[in-house]
């Protein structure tokens, strides 16, 4: 059942992020924190290695949702707004299975590749 309420849950965030990407600017929604915030608040704070260390309590799990959610509907700040909104959708559905499932951190190691996103959006 939780497998199902995940996937549903998974497919609802990868729909609402596409919706995110692909509306005009004007019914852009407003984040709740700035890129710079999300990396202040997600990886230099060291919330990232509680959740995929499986330290991380509900709250915290959540709050790294809520942290990528928010990267992902600004705009990137250098580079192609595609592949921007590509790399910070997959951010929030594997931090989405980690909420539903604390052991499932696999996809979230894997898509946490600082350099990966950093090279091509970070500005100088």
């Amino acid at each position: 059942m939780s497998k199902v309420f995940a996937l549903l849950s998974t497919t609802m965030i990868v729909a609402g992020l596409i919706t995110v990407a692909t509306a005009a600017d004007d019914d852009k929604p407003v984040a709740k924190h700035s890129t710079k915030e999300v990396m202040k608040d997600a990886h230099k704070s060291g919330l990232i290695k509680k959740v995929v260390g499986k330290t991380a309590s509900d709250e915290e799990r959540d709050q790294l949702v809520e942290l990528y959610i928010a990267m992902a509907q600004n705009d990137a700040p250098k580079g192609s707004q595609k592949d921007w909104k590509i790399l910070t959708s997959r951010l929030v559905v594997a931090a989405a299975d980690a909420v539903d499932d604390p052991e499932n951190v696999d996809a979230l190691k894997k898509v946490t590749n600082c350099g990966a996103c950093h090279k091509a959006h970070k500005p100088a």
